[in-house]
């Protein structure tokens, strides 16, 4: 299971919504879908789960939109800023 980074907090703004690391200063800003994901992943939902909801709720390719996911959380993780539990 992909969570949240324990030094993590999301805080939305009037640009969207930001992770920030409370304790580096490091900060992404991320978009409705990267907060669906993580939002999603988070409550124990598959990446597989998650991908196939938002290409059928959006109408695109289910590939991409799993593409897409994976690249997000490689991103993520190399920022530290999620983390894989179990």
């Amino acid at each position: 299971m992909t969570v949240l980074s324990k030094n993590v907090a999301v805080t939305s703004t009037a640009e969207g919504t930001v992770l920030l690391d409370t304790v580096r200063g490091v900060y992404w800003h991320v978009n409705p879908t990267a907060v669906r994901v993580i939002e999603a992943l988070d409550r124990g939902r598959t990446l597989e789960e998650v991908g196939a909801d938002i290409a059928r709720d959006t109408g695109a390719d289910p590939d991409h939109v799993l593409r897409d996911c994976v690249r997000l959380l490689a991103d993520l993780r190399k920022a530290r800023l999620i983390r894989r539990i179990r």
